[in-house]
């Protein structure tokens, strides 16, 4: 089965590998627990900025809706601040199979990346978010109370003097039908992090030709695929989303995220595909090439991989190659391959 990575979801290809030999993979069960969030919401609240700032009033509406065969929860939320602008999300709710639980993968236009499990019962769910803030770090506790046509929310912030805050609150209502902007044509509402000008560079199509192992010791397998990159949010987020066929198999889709990641000086990878697969990874820019690594449970074995992806002049990809270790294996180069840009 020839699976089409993209540029940004070789990582999450590459956690990928022992299933590709087998079918697709049927969403998880647990997934029926979200079925009341799917459609159009309103919402109205308060939230409070800065500590000892006076609370300032909000408005949304969001969407939920399936998508990647069924495998996430894909919410678009736009909040109004008045004179303040515009907050805008794109989020992801699924199942993490390898971690046995919820996860959430979001980015927004403050140029913010997170994935965060979920705990989720009797319809709350609960969230704990590390966050850096101007004031330091802190831990973002976020409850979300959801029936079919109400939801209710409140965040709360545990900082680093050891004081806990509720900052926002919220109630929502489901409506029958409504707009929101194209992600593509949201404005950011803080300025991008000028280390994501590199990662701008990257937008275009981009076709792919390669070859992997499946696991160490199994015959090399060709692959090919397209990618299409986007820059978001005036360069605050990069999008690569990747649509692919394989030879008699079924379509592979995958979106992945690049975030500059504040207070660490690295890059931040996000990631999910319509095999139900999340990850999350870490990259640095080293001369003319982008070194991206992960580290978690692969199939129940711990695994260790490593991306490096050379970038032309143009700023766009040119070759890649990725190297894993699983379990008690040794190193094997797993993925290879070169990018062409194409119209």
């Amino acid at each position: 089965m020839n699976k089409l990575p993209s540029v940004l979801s070789v990582l999450p290809l590459l956690l990928s590998l022992p299933l590709l030999a087998q079918e697709m993979p049927a969403p998880a069960p647990e997934l029926a627990q979200l079925k009341p969030l799917e459609g159009h919401w309103q919402g109205k609240g308060t939230a409070t900025m800065m500590p000892g700032a006076p609370p300032s009033t909000w408005t949304s509406a969001s969407t939920y809706q399936w998508v990647m065969g069924g495998f996430w929860l894909q919410c678009d939320t736009a909040i109004d601040f008045g004179p303040m602008g515009t907050m805008r999300f794109r989020e992801y709710l699924g199942w993490d199979g390898e971690n046995k639980q919820f996860a959430t993968l979001a980015v927004n236009n403050l140029g913010e990346g997170v994935l965060a499990h979920a705990h989720l019962k009797d319809g709350e769910m609960v969230m704990m978010i590390p966050k850096v803030q101007p004031d330091g770090p802190a831990t973002e506790c976020a409850r979300v109370k959801f029936t079919a046509d109400k939801m209710e929310m409140a965040i709360s912030f545990l900082r680093v003097d050891g004081k806990a805050t509720q900052d926002v609150t919220g109630t929502f209502t489901k409506v029958a039908r409504l707009e929101i902007p194209a992600l593509g044509a949201s404005k950011a509402m803080m300025p991008a992090a000028p280390q994501m000008a590199a990662m701008a560079k990257m937008a275009g199509k981009f076709d792919f030709a390669g070859q992997m192992i499946m696991a160490p010791g199994a015959p090399e397998m060709k692959i090919r695929g397209r990618d299409t990159i986007t820059s978001l949010f005036d360069g605050a987020v990069v999008m690569v989303e990747t649509v692919g066929e394989s030879d008699g198999g079924p379509q592979y889709l995958a979106t992945g995220f690049y975030v500059w990641e504040h207070g660490k000086d690295r890059y931040r990878i996000l990631s999910v595909d319509n095999m139900g697969m999340v990850m999350a990874g870490d990259a640095w820019l080293s001369g003319q090439s982008m070194v991206a690594t992960f580290a978690g449970p692969r199939m129940g074995q711990p695994t260790v991989s490593r991306m490096v992806l050379t970038l032309g002049k143009d700023g766009g990809p040119e070759k890649i190659v990725g190297h894993s270790i699983t379990g008690e294996h040794p190193p094997v180069q797993d993925f290879s391959g070169t990018y062409t840009r194409s119209k």
